[in-house]
């Protein structure tokens, strides 16, 4: 995870990479992180997809449906 992060704080403005790191944290189940770096992702460019559902799983996996939609 540490590459993951060290990508992020190189490429602070690629939602991508935010959205990979937070695929990884949730794999790891660490719903929390990965919420937060997907949330970054979104942040950066509102209109990229992918991001979304990695968020939809993360929101389904934390039993928050209604935000899943």
């Amino acid at each position: 995870m540490s590459d993951f992060q060290r990508a992020g704080d190189l490429s602070s403005n690629d939602p991508e990479i935010y959205s990979y790191i937070s695929r990884a944290y949730y794999q790891l189940n660490q719903l929390d992180l990965a919420l937060e770096n997907v949330e970054k992702a979104i942040e950066i460019r509102k209109g990229y997809d992918l991001p979304y559902y990695v968020k939809f799983d993360i929101m389904i996996a934390l039993k928050r449906y209604d935000e899943a939609l």
